[in-house]
């Protein structure tokens, strides 16, 4: 588990979320929900790379995952997903 948190941690710095104009207690709701399922977003992401230029993922392969997912409602814009 602990090998789980350090990647968790040394990843936290590169992803958008800092960008976010969030409450604090906001920004740690969302990073003990990473945590909490951080083994399976990590699967998650190898499968999707290694269907496109890992060490990334395509934005088709994305699209295709947020659409399968329903992860978007009608209030999020698409400029915001990248």
């Amino acid at each position: 588990m602990e090998t789980i948190k350090g990647c968790l941690e040394h990843d936290y710095v590169f992803w958008k979320i800092q960008k976010l104009k969030l409450e604090t207690e906001e920004k740690r709701d969302i990073e003990e929900v990473l945590e909490k399922y951080f083994s399976f977003i990590k699967h998650i992401f190898l499968v999707l790379a290694s269907d496109s230029e890992f060490p990334a993922i395509s934005m088709v392969n994305l699209s295709k995952f947020i659409k399968t997912c329903n992860i978007i409602d009608k209030q999020t814009r698409s400029d915001r997903i990248d």
